[in-house]
């Protein structure tokens, strides 16, 4: 009986061996995963921080024109979108939505990572609705257009309409 004892435990040595190499296996890829979605996890977190990063930065390009655009001696560059409205046809004003009009571009950067040159438009003219003296002021819109990009390729572009109330 003494040799049988014998036989059994030697041969239960070695898979012990196996045993824990497969489970030091599992652990290590487990481990590996872990790695990955952390990683993953940090990835994405960045993004989320450059694309709200860029957002308002051209949310600041944006206002930084809209109140440039307040000063009478910062005016030039809607006379001069008002200009470049004004080259297209009668026929094409017709056709054509007023976002369709060559827009003038603004060089005016608060940030690098504005990429692109502002884009000002001339929409349309017309009559001032509010107020007692209707008659006297002419509302002239307009639309600004701000694109900005980062390295690692975070992009946001927006597009503000905004109205002058000119005297006739």
């Amino acid at each position: 009986m003494m040799s049988r004892w014998n036989i059994k435990q030697q041969s239960s040595r070695g898979s012990t061996l196996i045993i824990a190499l497969v489970f030091l296996l599992v652990l290590t890829i487990a481990g590996i995963t872990a790695m990955r979605f952390s990683s993953m996890s940090e990835n994405m977190a960045g993004n989320s921080q450059s694309r709200n990063y860029v957002f308002q930065q051209v949310a600041s390009e944006i206002n930084l024109n809209l109140n440039a655009f307040t000063k009478q001696s910062e005016m030039q560059p809607l006379l001069s979108a008002q200009h470049a409205a004004a080259e297209l046809s009668d026929e094409d004003k017709k056709v054509l939505p007023d976002t369709a009009r060559k827009p003038i571009d603004v060089d005016r950067r608060l940030d690098k990572y504005i990429t692109d040159k502002n884009k000002l438009r001339y929409l349309s003219e017309g009559l001032c609705s509010s107020g007692s003296s209707v008659e006297e002021f002419v509302c002239i819109a307009y639309e600004l257009d701000v694109t900005a990009t980062l390295d690692n390729g975070a992009t946001s572009q927006q597009v503000q309409g905004f109205v002058v109330e000119r005297l006739k």
